[in-house]
């Protein structure tokens, strides 16, 4: 039986580029978009025309049809048997390939034969708070974190990407409604073939009332009376083999807290597949799109990653940064150990953990509604239930220069910062359908509720300085950012006890990262001096 082609992408970068981190300079001036130091971003991602023309002619002679091309990342997409873009590009020591990729280097994720791990939803949705707790909203969340007033992220384009399920605007109208807020304009791309197919409403709603972790009746934000939560606590993690309400819940949740903190903006999501390729195809699409921050709530274990996977992403990423994109990812929901099948082991989560990610960590709100505004790490729950913010340090990056001041040890510390993710100070969500009076009232829990509202925030004050902010974590370490951000001193995300790492500390730690926002003195900090000073 003859072999069926396949559409297969050929990613080329500069040979020896070593870690993106290590070798990427310091900029030397102070804005947020530097152009020399964009392009040099660049550089460590571009080919030559005279390089792709070559693998092209290459592709053809060994039968494979050119679909398309780019310099940056540097890109071959070929079609036609396995067999084929083997025999024409497999081997890169074959003496004719080496001579023709003229000091390049060629990744072809589509043919490692170890698989790129399946990235979940760093969403848990396994609580609501206990009875008595005050309903928490996201403008609720924005004033405690002192959001800067009068911008709603008017003229920038957020997105969101989902490697599962699908996006349907299901509640949302009385979702925004209830919180005295616009529809946004939301639009779904769907991204290299992957198709939009979100979980149906009903099964989400059972799922989360079976489970513990909803109340059904008519959205409660909508009551003047503003009623507390009638009882909760934990529920339980979703099955792992329920990937499409768990993305398809991931999606919702992420829209509803993004764009009840940046109203204005619009948000594109985007549907790709579970692959090291769809996550780059998805990263380059949105950059491609004009969007200025992107929002990513999922991950695995770097460890279960391919370098040729990771590399592929990482071009990605390292694309977006030379495109002055802001990308945010969660940092996970696990804690220091979060491989239950190497309980001892402390690791991280990936795209997290890459240098070109500012990487989202949880902490818990002692007091969302009252005046005690202490704000811990977020660890949460019991034995096998127990939750907290993922943190540590890189097995496969070394310390970026933007973290050495900052960080003792010699590999890439997560996560970079911090924001609400515990279920018990979790702001409040709405699951429903269209046009319907009662649904699944349910509270944000994760750290996928964290990159969210950094990615919102960024929104705000790239529509205030009238400028993209870009790659954020080198602005962030400054010591002049640091009055914009509140370090979190208490807590652990320790959820085995026989592993004792990490602890909140002053400064930098990995549970925390640098701490939670503070909105205003961070668009200060951020904002250029005025002339003269």
């Amino acid at each position: 039986m003859e072999e069926k082609p396949i559409r297969c992408t050929l990613i080329l970068l500069p040979r020896g580029r070593g870690e993106l981190d290590n070798r990427c300079p310091a900029p030397e001036g102070d804005a947020a978009v530097d152009d020399a130091w964009c392009d040099s971003l660049r550089a460590l991602i571009e080919v030559s025309r005279e390089v792709l023309d070559a693998a092209g002619e290459r592709a053809r002679q060994h039968g494979l049809h050119i679909i398309s091309s780019r310099t940056a990342p540097g890109e071959l997409v070929v079609e036609g048997t396995r067999a084929r873009i083997r025999a024409a590009f497999e081997d890169p020591s074959e003496l004719g390939l080496r001579d023709l990729l003229q000091g390049t280097e060629m990744l072809i994720p589509d043919l490692v034969e170890v698989e790129a791990p399946r990235n979940a939803p760093h969403t848990l949705l396994f609580g609501i708070p206990q009875a008595g707790t005050p309903l928490f909203t996201a403008p609720d969340l924005a004033r405690f974190y002192e959001f800067p007033e009068k911008l709603d992220g008017s003229g920038q384009k957020i997105g969101v990407i989902l490697q599962g399920g699908g996006f349907a605007p299901s509640g949302l109208e009385t979702y925004f409604g209830c919180l005295g807020l616009s529809m946004p304009a939301i639009h779904v791309v769907e991204v290299d073939g992957a198709v939009n197919q979100p979980a149906p409403m009903k099964q989400i709603q059972k799922l989360l009332c079976d489970m513990g972790a909803a109340e059904f009746g008519p959205p409660k934000a909508c009551d003047a009376s503003r009623p507390d939560w009638k009882g909760g606590g934990i529920g339980q993690h979703l099955d792992s083999g329920l990937m499409d309400i768990r993305w398809t819940a991931e999606g919702l949740m992420d829209v509803q807290i993004l764009s009840a903190l940046a109203n204005g903006a619009e948000v594109r999501v985007y549907i790709t597949a579970n692959t090291s390729i769809g996550l780059y195809k998805a990263i380059q699409r949105a950059v491609d799109d004009g969007v200025s921050v992107l929002s990513c709530s999922f991950g695995s274990v770097e460890s279960s990653w391919d370098a040729k996977h990771r590399q592929a992403v990482d071009a990605a990423l390292t694309y977006a940064a030379s495109q002055g994109v802001t990308v945010c990812f969660s940092s996970g929901n696990h804690g220091s150990t979060p491989d239950n099948r190497r309980p001892e082991e402390l690791l991280v989560s990936y795209p997290g953990s890459s240098p070109w990610a500012l990487c989202c960590g949880g902490t818990w709100i002692l007091s969302p509604s009252g005046n005690d505004r202490g704000e811990e790490v977020w660890n949460e729950g019991h034995g096998q239930r127990r939750a907290a913010s993922g943190g540590g340090f890189s097995a496969v990056y070394g310390r970026p220069w933007w973290q050495d001041d900052h960080n003792e040890e010699r590999r890439r510390g997560v996560p970079d910062v911090a924001s609400n993710a515990a279920f018990s100070s979790g702001v409040w969500l709405w699951f429903a359908a269209d046009g319907a009076s009662t649904g699944a009232n349910t509270a944000s829990t994760g750290t996928s509720s964290a990159a969210p509202v950094w990615a919102a925030l960024a929104a705000l004050i790239n529509q205030k300085l009238e400028r993209r902010l870009g790659f954020l974590p080198r602005q962030l370490y400054r010591k002049a950012a640091q009055r914009g951000l509140q370090a979190i001193l208490a807590g652990n995300n320790i959820i085995r006890p026989h592993v004792q790492q990490y602890h909140a500390h002053p400064g930098w730690n990995a549970c925390a990262g640098l701490g939670r926002p503070i909105g205003r003195a961070l668009l200060d900090a951020l904002a250029p001096p005025a002339p003269g000073t």
